[in-house]
């Protein structure tokens, strides 16, 4: 069975939780819980954490706060550059996701026209969220959709994989 979703619209927010998702997925495959925040939030929690620490070290050692300044710099950089290398790689797609499921597993042809197949002992875990759906794999790979799909993406799992674990 053939699952499309276009990302287009809310494209930055379906990143966004699905990233957050994909970030947690241990602890969430662990406690059986979605997390509260989403990747970006996370993120500026991280950076807050690291301004409070620089600001900090500022009147203890003034290299260890430069040190962390940049740290928060460099950090903030590559997250912005991770971002967009992902919206440029949907946007050649034309911001659609589009997975096939069989017996065999889930069939992606996504990248790069690279056919990967994923069987079914490496699917973990659907997760849903406020506006994705996230299918967490033991690897770092996962798929999102949105949740426009949501019904259709279980059923089709479900009709391969019956015990698959839905976390919502």
């Amino acid at each position: 069975m053939k699952i499309s979703s276009d990302i287009k619209e809310n494209y930055f927010m379906l990143l966004d939780e699905a990233r957050g998702v994909a970030s947690k997925k241990d602890k969430i495959l662990k406690t059986k819980k979605v997390n509260k925040f989403s990747y970006l939030e996370e993120a500026i929690i991280l950076m807050m954490i690291l301004l409070l620490f620089s600001m900090l070290f500022r009147y203890i050692n003034v290299m260890c706060s430069y040190f962390l300044l940049f740290l928060t710099f460099v950090y903030f950089i590559i997250s912005i550059i991770q971002v967009l290398y992902i919206y440029f790689h949907q946007r050649r797609r034309d911001f659609r996701n589009t997975i096939f499921i069989d017996e065999e597993g889930i069939t992606d042809e996504s990248f790069h026209g690279i056919k990967m197949t994923f069987n079914w002992k490496k699917v973990k875990a659907i997760v849903i969220k406020e506006h994705v759906v996230v299918i967490l794999l033991d690897n770092p790979c996962y798929f999102y959709f949105s949740r426009k799909v949501e019904k259709k993406l279980i059923e089709a799992v479900q009709k391969y994989y019956k015990n698959i674990l839905i976390i919502q």
